[in-house]
């Protein structure tokens, strides 16, 4: 868990320049996290079934959580990228001189190509558009590694809480049966 987090909050700081190869490592801990956590948790499990038949429906909760994880985080990513892409399409104004001179530059990628002023206008935007869908879905992925390390974080402090809790309670039985304080 907690390499899962760490890979996490490594990945939540891409941005458009962020290529594959600076990605290799996080995502390696990353897939070396979540293979030492879930199967360990899926194996207990299917354990707890083969003591106690009983435990089947815990066990078919845990296993269709783990496959509805990744599903719950695709929506949330989708959520994120709609609600940053609202929050760009807000700042792109031809009242701001960055927008201007963007779609300026734009224009002067394509104006040899393109005679029509229209047509080059409409190319110039069409690029801009591209550029903030981009940073939107950039954005929302960061959104989503930060989720991704808040979860793997409350799930650590749950399983440390239930460690010593249950050492503790382990250590009041053992007091308790030899009648020692």
């Amino acid at each position: 868990l907690a390499l899962i987090m760490i890979a996490s909050l490594l990945d939540s700081q891409s941005n458009a320049l962020t290529r594959p190869e600076q990605l290799m490592f996080s995502q390696f801990l990353l897939g070396f996290g979540s293979a030492f956590f879930l199967a360990p948790a899926m194996l207990a499990g299917i354990g707890g079934v083969f003591a106690d038949p009983r435990n089947l429906v815990s066990f078919s909760v845990l296993f269709g959580m783990s496959q509805n994880i990744g599903g719950l985080l695709g929506t949330f990513q989708t959520w994120r990228e709609k609600f940053h892409s609202s929050q760009l399409a807000d700042q792109i104004t031809t009242l701001n001189p960055l927008i201007v001179e963007r779609l300026q530059q734009y224009s002067q990628m394509y104006q040899s190509q393109i005679g029509d002023s229209t047509l080059l206008n409409v190319q110039a935007t069409t690029l801009l558009q591209n550029a903030a869908t981009l940073q939107a879905n950039i954005l929302a992925w960061n959104d989503t590694y930060l989720l991704t390390a808040a979860i793997s974080a409350g799930t650590l402090v749950w399983v440390f809480w239930r460690l010593i809790r249950l050492r503790l309670t382990a250590r009041i039985a053992l007091q308790r049966a030899t009648g020692s304080k």
